[in-house]
Formats: C-alpha cells, structure tokens, sequence
C-alpha cells in the first residue's frame, strides 16, 4: 500500500514505469492479474479530460478514442455532480 501512495504522489507520474507499476499494484490489491488499467488527464482550466501523451502507450476508457472531451460530456449528470459539485 505504501508502494502505490508513493507513486500516486511523485511528480514523475507522466512516465511509463509510473503506468507499469501502476497497474501492477491494481492488479495485486484486487487480486485480478487480468485487470487493465485505463488512464485520462483532467485540465481544470478547460474542464476537460485528455488522453495521455502516446510515448505512454496506455488507453483511456473514459475517452474511449477521443483526444479530448469536455467533463459534461464524458460523465452522467450523477458522476459529474458527485465529482464537481
């Protein structure tokens, strides 16, 4: 558990160990070695989620191909809501 509150914190969260290890521990925690992970950016000063620079090689479900998309869009009313408001 310490594992994944150190990575969850570094600043170096943009790199590709960070979505490896990431994973890894997901996947132990929940004891599902077939657990995928998916990852997206959120910019507060758009309001928006954005997929992760390519050099990750890492999907984001959320966007589910776009680039980008607005939050109210992305989310229900009630995740948008329980999120942002």
């Amino acid at each position: 558990m310490s594992n994944f509150k150190a990575n969850l914190l570094k600043n170096e969260a943009k790199d590709k160990n960070f979505v490896v290890e990431f994973q890894t521990i997901i996947r132990a925690i929940f004891n599902l070695p077939e657990l995928e992970v998916g990852y997206s950016i959120f910019q507060k000063e758009e309001h928006q989620f954005v997929h992760p620079p390519a050099m990750l090689d890492v999907k984001s479900y959320l966007l589910d191909g776009a680039q980008y998309e607005a939050c109210t869009e992305t989310l229900c009313k009630f995740s948008y809501d329980y999120l942002f408001n």
